[in-house]
């Protein structure tokens, strides 16, 4: 069975190319949120299971391309993923040893949303194809050999990181939590409908551009051993994730230049025509990449999401300080931030989008400046 939410978190069961809402089966579970009544269906699924399955078939369902996904785990207590869990295509000599790393549940995003690549110096924004492990039930020191038996179902899921960050000596959890961080879904396929886990084909593309293509029999610790080692250090709750990573990092973005705070993907550097709207259009547009991730035949279907470049939400140039970003433009022929006017005493009066676009001269060139209306893509208005 595949289960996901949809719209404004109704619970739907995924039949064909269209969705059931079957959420008047849930009415019972006691929810403050979404995740509460995934994991009450999780938790109870032997109760849920048949009623879910009888609702999917009796109901009308609506096209899946009429509704909007939502992330099929909200806000799981634990996201674990594995560190460097493959053998590079059995080119390693050896596995190296078990770790892992927790993701914060703000990390977590759904199916069509937007990955926010933060503003900060960091030479590469990528991300991982996984396939996610939901945990079923309570898990604490399990067995190997029992493992699989705490395996409700599994989800795709995009580990995303900002590689190359200072200081380098505390970078791991910088890189790594950051809000939006883990896409996952677009929704929950039960264990029941996947075979082997280890014989998936994982493929993402970048743009229409391969950048994974691997299978999950690459990984160098096993779902149980990992699910094993996991539990002996920490209870794993269902509706919990359990990211075993296959394969070494997907580069999305790798940062050019001496300034990677304020870095587009390219287009703001070619955009020298007049027209300030579409010019800005163009800006926006080129700091969005679309990605796919597609797991096994079709199962779990894909995974789509964008990317932003944060467009320095956190610089904040006051008055005349403002100036001092041509130096960022200089070095990339253009660059977008907020510019905040003042009053007479200092304080913030206004703030605005504004694109600094530096033009070459014989006399060492200037800085223009170009407001950029109705701007989507900087701070909380970036999904």
């Amino acid at each position: 069975m595949k289960l996901a939410f949809f719209d404004n978190y109704k619970l739907g069961v995924v039949v064909g190319d269209k969705i059931v809402d079957v959420s008047a089966v849930t009415k019972g579970i006691k929810a403050l949120g979404p995740q509460d009544v995934i994991r009450g269906v999780i938790e109870k699924w032997s109760s849920y299971k048949g009623k879910l399955a009888a609702a999917a078939k009796k109901g009308k369902g609506k096209p899946l391309a009429k509704v909007k996904l939502r992330p099929p785990l909200p806000k799981p207590e634990n996201i674990i993923c594995m560190a460097v869990n493959y053998m590079e295509d059995g080119t390693l000599p050896e596995p190296a040893p078990i770790n892992a790393f927790m993701k914060s549940p703000s990390a977590v995003i759904g199916d069509g949303d937007t990955m926010v690549l933060p503003d900060m110096a960091a030479s590469v924004f990528e991300g991982e194809a996984e396939i996610a492990v939901v945990i079923g039930k309570r898990a604490s020191h399990v067995k190997a050999a029992d493992a699989m038996k705490y395996v409700f179902g599994y989800t795709n899921f995009i580990d995303g990181s900002a590689r190359g960050v200072v200081p380098p000596t505390n970078v791991f959890y910088q890189m790594k939590s950051r809000d939006t961080f883990a896409p996952i879904g677009p929704y929950i396929v039960t264990a029941d409908e996947i075979k082997d886990p280890h014989k998936l084909q994982v493929k993402l593309t970048n743009n229409g551009t391969v950048y994974q293509n691997f299978n999950t029999d690459d990984m160098a610790h096993k779902i149980p051993r990992c699910i094993e080692w996991v539990t002996s250090i920490h209870t794993l709750l269902p509706g919990d994730i359990l990211a075993p990573t296959v394969l070494a990092y997907a580069n999305y973005y790798e940062s050019k230049g001496d300034y990677d705070n304020c870095d587009g993907l390219g287009g703001s550097e070619q955009n020298n025509d007049d027209d300030i709207d579409d010019r800005s259009k163009d800006v926006r547009d080129a700091r969005r990449i679309h990605a796919r991730l597609v797991i096994g035949d079709s199962l779990f279907d894909s995974l789509e999401f964008g990317l932003i470049d944060f467009i320095c939400e956190k610089l904040r140039l006051v008055g005349d300080e403002v100036m001092k970003a041509c130096a960022h433009a200089r070095n990339r022929g253009a660059v977008v931030i907020h510019h905040c006017k003042t009053k007479g005493d200092g304080q913030e009066q206004a703030c605005e989008i504004v694109e600094i676009e530096h033009v070459p001269s014989a006399s060492g060139g200037e800085c223009r400046f170009h407001p950029v209306p109705n701007h989507q893509d900087c701070g909380k208005g970036s999904e």
